[in-house]
């Protein structure tokens, strides 16, 4: 199970390892690190959020700031936006369903320039 993942003590390597591939100019690397990151929000974000929210939040506004960028400056190439901004999209709505408002909060100054920008 996914959860059994995220409460094990390697989890901040694991975040840390999908920030790194997010941020990477591979893009193999990239969609790895996308598909990585989606699947452990769906199938994990309550307890990612739960037991590392000063990690998921930090990685929350990397990654989304990098899906943005990249469907920006790559414009319609169907293979990074399928493989790497689309799971990144869905992993950010999974992530951000499981923060309430106040846990949220920190996150916003990064996350609403790139929201409002948009791709």
């Amino acid at each position: 199970c996914a959860c059994d993942i995220a409460e094990d003590a390697v989890m901040p390597w694991v975040l840390s390892a999908i920030a790194a591939g997010v941020g990477s100019s591979d893009i193999v690397t990239m969609r790895a690190a996308a598909s990585a990151l989606a699947e452990l929000a769906e199938h994990a974000g309550h307890v990612l959020t739960e037991l590392h929210s000063e990690r998921v939040l930090p990685l929350v506004t990397v990654a989304l700031t990098a899906a943005t960028e990249a469907e920006c400056t790559i414009g319609a190439s169907a293979v990074l936006v399928e493989g790497f901004s689309v799971p990144i999209h869905a992993a950010v709505a999974a992530l951000c369903e499981n923060f309430s408002n106040e846990e949220l909060a920190p996150a916003l100054p990064g996350l609403v320039p790139v929201l409002v920008g948009g791709a």
